[in-house]
């Protein structure tokens, strides 16, 4: 039997309709993954709230760890968030993001306080064990998750010709420490000798991390010191928000290339 044309057309046209119904249903139960679906990291900012950690005066203004730390992990945060990965910040403060010309040194405001309870951040090993004890429960909470435990700090050695970055993990053959080498290393940010050492590494006079340690229950960490302030171009570098950001960029690319 011969099917009118004009019915032909209402057929093909309800089979697309179908199609694309499916399509949308199948779209919004599969929906695309970011690169970074299925982790957890805990950023570890250090210092901060009474503790400004490691400063310089520069044009008369303190360039204090703290604040600039705090900065690179709202990066990471927002570009690892973007990732699809699930992040927790061990510290809290009302600042966001600043994208200033490197002349304009951040205020050491101080703000920081402990996730974990809200209290202003000390030193001490007090103020380390609520680190841990924050991360310890995110751990907890996202079993099924890959973890990563990541401190971003900001050192100061005395040889104010060292610059770059330097990587503690409490094992160097950590898939952490890896990608993080050669994330850090392709951006040509690592410092040449022994860019990534062993928590308490006594020959290159490493002192044994709390935060890297047993209480740590997250099995990947790791311990980033960005420069050191006492290298006049490690000083500039993290006053400038574009080396800020690909500062984080390198630590999600380590994430990614996992």
């Amino acid at each position: 039997m011969k099917v009118p044309i004009r019915s032909v057309s209402v057929l093909v046209a309800l089979a697309v309709a179908t199609s694309l119904v499916q399509a949308q249903t199948r779209a919004r139960s599969t929906p695309n993954r970011g690169s970074l679906y299925g982790w957890v990291v805990v950023l570890d900012p250090g210092h901060g709230g009474t503790d400004p950690g490691s400063s310089r005066i520069h044009n008369g203004q303190r360039v204090a760890e703290s604040d600039y730390v705090y900065d690179v992990a709202l990066r990471v945060r927002r570009l690892a968030t973007a990732r699809q990965a699930v992040v927790f910040m061990t510290l809290t403060s009302g600042v966001g993001e600043r994208n200033w010309n490197a002349s304009r040194v951040f205020p050491d405001a101080r703000t920081e306080r402990f996730a974990l309870d809200q209290s202003v951040v000390r030193a001490g090993t007090a103020g380390l064990s609520k680190r841990l004890s924050y991360g310890n429960r995110v751990g907890r909470r996202y079993p099924n998750h890959r973890q990563a435990w990541i401190s971003i700090h900001f050192d100061m050695l005395r040889d104010g010709e060292i610059g770059g970055v330097r990587i503690i993990v409490p094992d160097t053959a950590l898939r952490l420490a890896r990608a993080l080498d050669n994330s850090f290393g392709n951006a040509r940010r690592l410092r040449d000798d022994n860019p990534v050492v062993y928590n308490g590494d006594q020959n290159h006079g490493i002192r044994r991390l709390f935060v890297l340690g047993p209480g740590n229950r997250i099995r990947e960490k790791a311990l980033i010191e960005l420069g050191n302030f006492n290298n006049q171009t490690d000083l500039w570098r993290i006053r400038d928000w574009r080396v800020r950001e690909a500062y984080a960029r390198a630590i999600v690319q380590a994430l990614e290339d996992w």
